[in-house]
C-alpha cells in the first residue's frame, strides 16, 4: 500500500513529532524534581521580645513584643542555585516600646514576610500586613539610610 502524503509533508510531520516529542521530555524533567521536591517545613511562628541598645535602631532604645501572636513559619528546600526561603504569616497584636520615654506604638493586623537568603549571603525580604516596620542597618542598601 502507498502513502498518498507527499515525502516533503511526512518528513514535516516526523520532525514535528519529534520536536513535540523532545519538549515533552524537556518539561517533564523539568516538572519533576519541582513536584517531587519535599513540602516546606513549617511550624507556628517563635513569639520574641526584642530590645535594641540606643542609636540602633533609633536614637533612644526601643523595645518590641507580641501581645497576641497567632502566625506559622515555613522554611522551603534550597533552590540550586543555593538560594533559600522563609515565610512567616499570621496575625497579632504588637507593642513598639521607647524605652527611654515610655512611648509606645500599638499594631494589630494580618502580616506576610517572605526573606530569601542567596548563596551569597545576600538577603531579600518582602512583606505586606497592616503595620511593617522597617530598619536599616549602616551598609543596607535603602533610600532612607540607616535607622
Amino acid at each position: 500500500m502507498r502513502s498518498s502524503v507527499p515525502a516533503s509533508l511526512a518528513t514535516h510531520r516526523w520532525r514535528h513529532l519529534a520536536a513535540l516529542s523532545a519538549a515533552v521530555v524537556a518539561l517533564s524533567m523539568i516538572a519533576v524534581p519541582s513536584a517531587f521536591a519535599g513540602k516546606p517545613e513549617s511550624s507556628p511562628s517563635v513569639d520574641s521580645t526584642l530590645t535594641f541598645a540606643a542609636g540602633t535602631v533609633c536614637v533612644d532604645p526601643i523595645g518590641f513584643a507580641n501581645t497576641t501572636l497567632k502566625g506559622k513559619d515555613s522554611l522551603f528546600d534550597p533552590k540550586r542555585d543555593g538560594a533559600q526561603r522563609w515565610t512567616s504569616r499570621g496575625m497579632g497584636v504588637s507593642l513598639v516600646t521607647d524605652l527611654a520615654t515610655g512611648a509606645t506604638y500599638s499594631m494589630k493586623g494580618g502580616y506576610r514576610f517572605s526573606m530569601t537568603t542567596a548563596a551569597d549571603w545576600s538577603v531579600r525580604v518582602d512583606g505586606i500586613g497592616t503595620d511593617l516596620i522597617a530598619w536599616y542597618f549602616p551598609g543596607d542598601v535603602s533610600d532612607l539610610g540607616p535607622g
